[in-house]
């Protein structure tokens, strides 16, 4: 009887240690697909915006205004 006992002891550490490993080997995948995604997340960067000086509207400024815009 106790032989059966020592017996599920050590399936139920050896199922431990086997989840265990596939946790860890998971845990890998997965920090390198997170570095894969965080370096093809880098070369997104917005671009900088232009930033021009404002400058005085005046009445006769818009017709060259909306030609620029075309």
């Amino acid at each position: 009887m106790e032989w059966i006992i020592l017996l599920l002891i050590l399936s139920a550490v050896y199922l431990l240690a086997l989840a265990g490993y596939r946790l860890l080997l998971a845990s890998k995948d997965l920090k390198l697909q997170l570095g894969e995604v965080l370096a093809k997340l880098a070369a997104f960067s917005p671009a900088e915006p232009e930033i021009t000086a404002a400058q005085p509207v005046f009445a006769e400024d818009l017709p060259r205004l909306l030609r620029q815009r075309r």
